[in-house]
């Protein structure tokens, strides 16, 4: 299984990740500590146990942090095919021109935060993940045998950005039972392997299958079913998903334009920078600079893409009124999932708070942001954002919801 530890002589610290990395029981009880001390006393414990004569400062050398990030994956012991159970995706990265997969010790860490990044930020600051690395090969990764114990997703989250989709992923994820990954860079990186202006092709939706699976372990142990939310331009990606989950449901989220431009002006969103995603990607040029009609066409390609690909099946439209209790009546049953009062309690109650920050109790901003309309937003979505938002409005409608909402 393993290929190499960077192919120099084994020290003493190189000699505890071989033994550690082979044995899951030992990977589960020190990936679990928190505190520095108590792991720097159980790993030189284990140690001392296995007959490696590790000393505590050579231990303490590895936990300091690293200048240049947590992660240096050239340190890293290279694996042909999955890790053990509780190794989770962190990335891909490249070393002697090959693409690798960074792996992540997170054991039966569940992914309670709204994004999948600060779940793994959550891990990085464990003593475990400084000393402890995996890698793999993508191509030798993607041809080993399937890793057992992964379930397959149950539904799949697109969304127009800041419409309720944090706030649905987060009662989701409040139920121990359901794994919901969020906005995983791991899945936006294989995504982007092609764009998605182009046909997939099988090797690609294959990938993605492989890289979807390896974040539905079982974990914990009562885990039955995997949602994953997207980020919002994977919206134009549907054709590569629905090929790499055939059969698996859809819903897409929405919000009035005005109220998402708003949005948008007081943080915006890493798609509505050209440098992080490609204007070519939404079929646009790059602009001079950003402005309020260029963040309009961005929502109109994305609004497009959705209901588009809405007519051809197992797609559900939801728009941000309808929340949350379209989590209870429309999300869940079109995904084919049963909701025990004792779940629906759970998720209601974390409806109360902030989905971004789970601390704070929720405070409708519908009005604020109807208020701060500025001209120069109203004009963008007049001219790319209001004709295809009463397309989806009228579409939901025929599909047997509420009637659909005025806009101003």
């Amino acid at each position: 299984m393993w290929l190499s530890m960077g192919g120099t002589a084994l020290n003493n610290i190189d000699r505890l990740r071989m033994i550690v990395l082979a044995d899951d029981a030992l990977q589960a009880q020190l990936g679990q500590i928190d505190d520095r001390a108590a792991f720097i006393e159980s790993a030189l414990t284990a140690a001392e146990a296995r007959s490696v004569m590790l000393s505590r400062p050579e231990l303490e050398e590895e936990l300091r942090p690293n200048p240049l990030g947590w992660r240096a994956p050239s340190r890293a012991a290279a694996v042909t095919s999955s890790p053990p159970r509780g190794w989770l995706p962190a990335g891909i990265f490249w070393r002697d021109d090959q693409a690798w997969v960074d792996w992540v010790y997170f054991g039966a860490q569940r992914l309670r935060e709204p994004f999948f990044e600060e779940s793994l930020r959550r891990a990085l600051h464990r003593p475990f993940n400084m000393v402890f690395q995996l890698a793999s090969p993508l191509e030798a990764w993607l041809e080993a045998l399937e890793a057992p114990g992964s379930l397959t997703p149950r539904g799949l989250i697109f969304h127009m950005s800041r419409c309720g989709s944090t706030l649905t992923a987060q009662m989701l994820a409040a139920c121990d039972s359901t794994i919901v990954l969020s906005e995983a860079a791991p899945i936006d990186a294989i995504v982007r392997l092609n764009p998605w202006r182009h046909a997939p092709g099988q090797a690609q939706s294959d990938l993605l299958n492989r890289m979807a699976m390896a974040f539905g372990q079982v974990r914990s142990g009562d885990e039955t079913r995997y949602l994953i939310k997207l980020d919002s331009w994977h919206t134009l990606a549907l054709p590569l998903f629905r090929q790499a989950f055939p059969g698996v449901p859809w819903v897409f989220l929405y919000r009035e334009p005005e109220e998402v431009m708003v949005s948008q002006m007081w943080r915006r969103g890493m798609q509505m920078a050209p440098e992080l995603v490609a204007p070519s990607l939404f079929g646009l040029e790059p602009p001079d600079a950003p402005t309020e009609d260029y963040w309009a066409q961005i929502l109109g390609a994305v609004c497009e893409a959705a209901l588009h690909h809405y007519r051809e099946g197992q797609g559900l439209l939801v728009n941000y009124n309808e929340l949350p209790e379209a989590v209870f009546t429309k999300i869940l049953p079109h995904f084919g999932v049963a909701c025990s009062e004792k779940d629906r309690q759970i998720m209601a109650e974390t409806a109360r708070f902030d989905a971004k920050a789970p601390d704070t109790a929720f405070l409708s901003d519908g009005e604020a942001k109807r208020v701060a309309v500025t001209g120069p937003i109203r004009l963008a979505c007049q001219r790319h954002l209001n004709d295809v938002y009463r397309r989806l409005e009228n579409a939901r409608f025929k599909a047997g919801s509420t009637a659909p909402s005025v806009m101003g």
